[in-house]
């Protein structure tokens, strides 16, 4: 049996922006033995070169490639082969990469929380007297060529079929209305809601809902973690709980969910062409890394160099070791390789 191994991102190989020492080392050892790897991680770039490059350049080497990259919202192809079919488009939320995860997905029917914003500023009253979102004009112009429609106010004959959230979103007030005037609608027509015995009938799509990221700053040597999407996501779920007494049904893409570690899986079975594998997966996140490995067959390696604090051992992982570096000699261990 051939081991192959899973990398998160943050708090293994770098942290703040910052290589974590040895993270190069253990780059080159792994190419050096020829152990097939991917990095799986909950962030979001575009492109998944854009995210070989940085990684790539925090290290200092040229060894990741495209292919070793699976990003939170990667999964999301599966889902598109699965709903391509159902009439609808897709409102798309997160920061300034959304757009183009979505356009470099294969999402073509889609608007985004700004554009919506620009093309409907009534949805969002105060937000417009604050001066979002920035450039309207450029927003509604864009919107209305993508939908191929002739004006702002012909998006309301526009049904929706879901909403994807790729990155943490830098509007959290528009965001949350519009998502929560979908998400109460009914059969996804903008300006209707639904009963509260009726379905939900408006997908909600999360690349991940990781609470917090490691942080690492001199000036604030207390400060170990900041905020992330699944803030924003539990705002979103106590606001629409005070609203309509009504939970939101929601389907995670990214870590630890069963489709993101199905797809870890099958990348590496691609890698390696063989079905006989060793899995391991190494993280610094308990809830997200060893979890979701342990709930879908890999063996796990807590590292202690991101947001591990004593007692972490909680979510049992199978090793606990001090770094990346540590994480690979494990697996070589194991493995007898010399």
């Amino acid at each position: 049996m051939r081991p192959a191994i899973a990398f998160d991102a943050t708090g293994v190989f770098y942290k703040s922006r910052k290589a974590l020492p040895r993270a190069r080392q253990a780059l080159e050892l792994l190419q050096k033995k020829q152990i097939p790897f991917l990095i799986l991680t909950n962030a979001s770039d575009p492109t998944d070169k854009q995210r070989a490059d940085f990684l790539n350049e925090l290290t200092n080497t040229n060894i990741l490639k495209p292919s070793h990259i699976v990003q939170g919202h990667t999964p999301v192809k599966i889902i598109l082969e699965q709903t391509r079919h159902l009439p609808g488009i897709t409102l798309v939320g997160g920061g300034m990469y959304a757009q183009g995860i979505a356009e470099n997905s294969g999402i073509t029917d889609f608007i985004t929380v700004p554009e919506i914003s620009a093309c409907m500023p009534e949805l969002v009253p105060l937000d417009h007297k604050a001066g979002y979102p920035h450039e309207p004009e450029k927003l509604i112009k864009q919107a209305l060529e993508r939908l191929k429609l002739n004006k702002p106010s012909d998006i309301i004959q526009k049904q929706f079929k879901d909403i994807m959230i790729f990155t943490s979103p830098s509007y959290y007030e528009a965001h949350m209305q519009i998502m929560s005037d979908l998400l109460i609608s009914k059969d996804g027509w903008l300006g209707t809601q639904r009963k509260s015995t009726d379905k939900q009938h408006v997908k909600l799509y999360y690349s991940h809902h990781d609470y917090q990221v490691p942080y690492a700053n001199a000036n604030f040597p207390s400060l170990r973690q900041r905020f992330s999407m699944g803030m924003f996501k539990q705002c979103l779920e106590t606001i629409f709980k005070m609203q309509y007494n009504l939970d939101i049904e929601y389907q995670l893409l990214g870590k630890p969910s069963k489709l993101a570690f199905d797809y870890a899986r099958n990348t590496l079975k691609q890698q390696t062409q063989t079905d006989n594998l060793d899995l391991f997966m190494v993280g610094d996140s308990p809830e997200i890394d060893i979890v979701g490995g342990n709930q879908n067959g890999f063996k796990t390696i807590l590292v202690k160099s991101g947001n591990y604090t004593e007692g972490m051992e909680s979510e049992n992982p199978d090793f606990i070791v001090q770094d990346v570096y540590d994480a690979v000699l494990k697996v070589m261990e194991l493995h007898q390789i010399q």
